[in-house]
Order: C-alpha cells, then sequence, then structure tokens
C-alpha cells in the first residue's frame, strides 16, 4: 500500500535485513551476547543493555560492554553460545521461503545488508537454509553505521536508482537509514513486538504484518516497462492496481466520504473514550456483579459475550445501555434475563471506582498530538461528563481534553451526528478542521464521517489494511495520518 504523496514506482530489487526480518533471530543474538558478557566479567549484564548498545556488529555491541581488555574473551564465548544454541532457537519466519521465490519469480534481485557480523549472519543463513535464495550479503562492521553505505554498494551492484530498491528492515533506525539512502523504506512488522507505529514514523512507506503482504505490496506497484513478470498463482497475491499505506490510512477518503475532501488544517482531534484511550473492559468486575445478582456470568463467558453484543451494538443504533447488558447477561449465563436485571446490573457498576488503565500508547499519542498544536477532545457514549472527567482524572488525564460531549449530558449518542455538531460547535471549528477516532468502525468512524468530521477507526485487533472504514491499529499511527491527510490532501 503505497502512501498518499509516495510516487508510484515499480519495485525492481529488494533488500533485506536479516535480525527480524528474515529469521527470528534477534531476541537469541541479544541473550546471547548478554550471556557471554556476564558470564566472562561476573556482573549482570541485561538485554535491555544490550538492545541499546545496537548498531555495530555484535562484536561490537559486546566491546562497548565490557571494554576493551574482556572483548576478546566474552567475543569467544558468544560465539560458542551463539553456534551451540542456534539451530534450536533460531527459525526462519513463517513465510520468508515462499517470498524469496515469489520474487525470484517475479524476476527482482534481492540482497542482505545486516549490521550482524560477518561470521553469525554467514552462519544464521546457512543453518536456516537461506544462503542460496538471498543473493550477496553485506554484513556489520564492529564500529558500527556501515548500513547506509553498504546499501549504496547493493544498488550499485544491482545497477539501479535507488528509488527502484525497497529495504526491509524491522527496526525504526531501519527506515531512517533507507530514507537516507534514498531507496524505500518498508517496514517488516511480522516478529512479535514489532514496533509497527515507530517505524511509520520513521518515514516507512509501508509497514507490513507477513511476509505475504510484501509480494501483495510489489505486485501493486506500477510495473517497469518490457515484459511483464509470471503472474503469481497464491490467492490474494497481486492485484488490480496501487494500495495505500496501512499507516496512513487518514489521508485518503473512505467509501462514504470520510476523508476530509480539501487540504484544511485540522485543529482539534476528538477521541472515544471506552475502547479508545482507556481499557473499561473489567471482565471480573462484570462476573462479580453478575453473581451479586445471582447469575452465573464467568469471565469467559462474559468476554465472548460482550465482544459478540459490541458488534451487534455497533451496527443496531437502537440498542440501548440496558438493552445491550441484557443481552451481553443473557448470553453469558445462558438464559434469557428480563430487562430490570441489567437495570441492577448497571446501577451495581455506577457504584464502583470510575479507574481504568490507559492503554500503552495514549500518552505517547497526546504529546505528539500537542507538539502538532491540535487541540484535544472526547466526544463519548457515556454516563455524563463529570463521570468522564472522573475517569480521565483517575488516569492522570485531567485537563487535556476540552471540549469533552457525553451522552448522558447531551441527551444523544452516537452514531447520531447531533452529537458530533455539538462538539465542533463547543469547539468552535468546521468539521472539516476536525478529525475522529474511535474503536468502533459504525457508531464511531462512519458516524463522525456522516457528520463531516474525517475520521478513522482503530481496529487494535485488525490486520491494518481495511480502507471502508479507513483504519489503524495504534494510536501512534495517528498524528501521522493527520500529517498526511493535511499534505496530501484528497487522492
Amino acid at each position: 500500500m503505497i502512501a498518499p504523496g509516495a510516487p508510484r514506482l515499480p519495485v525492481r530489487a529488494v533488500v533485506f535485513d536479516l535480525d527480524g526480518t528474515l529469521t527470528d533471530s534477534l531476541a537469541f543474538s541479544v541473550s546471547s551476547i548478554a550471556e557471554a558478557c556476564r558470564e566472562v566479567t561476573g556482573r549482570p549484564v541485561s538485554e535491555l543493555e544490550v538492545l541499546s548498545r545496537l548498531g555495530p556488529s555484535e562484536s561490537g555491541v559486546i566491546r562497548a560492554l565490557v571494554g576493551v581488555e574482556a572483548h576478546d574473551a566474552a567475543d569467544r564465548r558468544f560465539g560458542e553460545i551463539y553456534r551451540a544454541e542456534h539451530r534450536r532457537r533460531v527459525s526462519v519466519f513463517e513465510g520468508i521461503p515462499q517470498l524469496l521465490l515469489g520474487l525470484r519469480n517475479r524476476g527482482l534481485p534481492t540482497a542482505v545488508v545486516t549490521g550482524k557480523g560477518e561470521a553469525t549472519a554467514r552462519w544464521t543463513l546457512e543453518a536456516t537454509g537461506l544462503a542460496a535464495a538471498v543473493g550477496r550479503v553485506w554484513s556489520g562492521s564492529i564500529d558500527g553505521g556501515f548500513k547506509r553505505e553498504n546499501l549504496g554498494r547493493a544498488i550499485a551492484q544491482f545497477g539501479l536508482a535507488p528509488r527502484d530498491v525497497a529495504y526491509v528492515g524491522d527496526q525504526p533506525s531501519d527506515m531512517a537509514i533507507a530514507r537516507e539512502a534514498g531507496v524505500r523504506p518498508v517496514g517488516a512488522g511480522w516478529a512479535p513486538g514489532a514496533d509497527r507505529a515507530s517505524m511509520a514514523l520513521q518515514g516507512a512507506e509501508v509497514v507490513l504484518r507477513s511476509p505475504r503482504e510484501l509480494l501483495r505490496w510489489v505486485d501493486g506497484q506500477a510495473r517497469p516497462r518490457g515484459p511483464s513478470p509470471p503472474t503469481p498463482t497464491s490467492p490474494g497475491v497481486g492485484g488490480p492496481g496501487p494500495r495505500r499505506s496501512r499507516l496512513i490510512r487518514g489521508a485518503p477518503m473512505a467509501k462514504d466520504g470520510a476523508m476530509a475532501r480539501t487540504k484544511a488544517r485540522i485543529a482539534a482531534v476528538f477521541f472515544d473514550l471506552g475502547g479508545t484511550l482507556v481499557d473499561d473492559r473489567d471482565f471480573a468486575r462484570w462476573s462479580d456483579a453478575a453473581a451479586r445478582l445471582n447469575l452465573d456470568a464467568p469471565v469467559e463467558g462474559i468476554s465472548r459475550a460482550f465482544a459478540e453484543v459490541e458488534e451487534i451494538a455497533d451496527r443496531d443504533p437502537q440498542m440501548g445501555v440496558h438493552d445491550f447488558w441484557r443481552e451481553t447477561l443473557s448470553r453469558a449465563a445462558g438464559v434469557p434475563l428480563p430487562q430490570r436485571v441489567a437495570e441492577r446490573f448497571c446501577a451495581t457498576l455506577r457504584e464502583g471506582p470510575c479507574a481504568y488503565p490507559l492503554f500503552s500508547d495514549v500518552r505517547r499519542c497526546l504529546d505528539l498530538l500537542a507538539r502538532q498544536r491540535r487541540r484535544l477532545g472526547i466526544i463519548s457514549n457515556s454516563e455524563s461528563s463529570d463521570r468522564v472527567r472522573e475517569i480521565l482524572r483517575n488516569a492522570d488525564l485531567e485537563g487535556r481534553f476540552d471540549p469533552i460531549v457525553s451522552s448522558g449530558t447531551e441527551g444523544v449518542r452516537k452514531p447520531h451526528p447531533e452529537i458530533f455538531h455539538r462538539a465542533l460547535e463547543l469547539a468552535g471549528i468546521p468539521a472539516r478542521s476536525a478529525f475522529y477516532v474511535g474503536n468502533l468502525p459504525e457508531t464511531d468512524a462512519r458516524a463522525a464521517s456522516r457528520a463531516g468530521l474525517n475520521s478513522i477507526w482503530l481496529n487494535r485487533n485488525g490486520t491494518g489494511f481495511g480502507e471502508d472504514p479507513p483504519e489503524i491499529t495504534s494510536l501512534l499511527e495517528l498524528p501521522l495520518a493527520i500529517r498526511r491527510l493535511e499534505t496530501s490532501g484528497p487522492p
């Protein structure tokens, strides 16, 4: 998926990072370095310390951690651990062999540019069976800092312009290095714990969740002149044309007009509350509250029922709070329940505390938006504005949002456009200067769009490829989405 404003050019060659991109070896490398340093020096060396030193080859990281005198002994011990444990602890990411074969069938040369030392890079590629499939390998240096130069060497070997080459890596620094080298930065977001949002913030043209998606992205770019490469036969690979970057979903227009039609500056960003800023899914508490009403609604049952009914309610604007909980409790308990039970259940919940954990991406997102000088507000289907403020106060977010618009106070609920219009009136801005994000596709994203606001769906469990409505998977993607919308305008 191509970022708005990015050139639609053919990809003529692909260069890969190694650890965390082709092989699931980053964690093993880090733990092996830490173990070798601890054994040689007798002092604790954490994996976090190792991670903070990444950049040089493993030998360079070891030298930085233990000093010159202990370096040789620690480096030898690292090599012993690495070779002894490698076959047991390192694997190729699922889909990588098929990806490399697919690129070869399309006539695209490949190479590897890695910060790993020459010996460990060769060992990893040979032990995993990738050595013959990846092309030439440029490894790192004990002094570090050679990735950009090695990318230049790879480009020169291909005989291509930098813009014809994609560099696929799993670290935000890989994206920055690719941009500096003039090649197309592609985020490998398929490793567990991959920081996809930071890769996007460092300028990734696209961040992908599986190797197969890289083939789809390559197939979606403009074709070079000359004979067409072989047509892929795997279902889902390829497509009728270019797609957009999954991390800048705010820039294109959704089919119902979700994105702005002019290059207006986004003056205010409005958030949903529960499921967007705070995780209010307190299944254990809900199960206990049901038990006090003599209902057998175990945590697993109420969790499953809540997800099912939330999806139904998102498509049914007539479903009120009591209707929602009656259906949820009925499903969790396995018996139909009368409305009065749901009313008593809701009353029990109101008696409890208003303390919910923030999602881990919230504070950083808010800080980034504040740096962009955006006003922040809340539009929430909730009991009252006072209740919202109490939740924000307990989450240490007091004073960061104005206006706060609650359905309980206003007497109108999302998805009705009126609640969005009231927020705009309080903020004193037109709809085209506002952006709204929430965790429900209909009640939040499409409803805000129909009210005239720019909008995006925060789908934390999604793939990031949804376009109707536009979708992100983390709030850390939001500042970039808004910025791209302002600079690129409508497609």
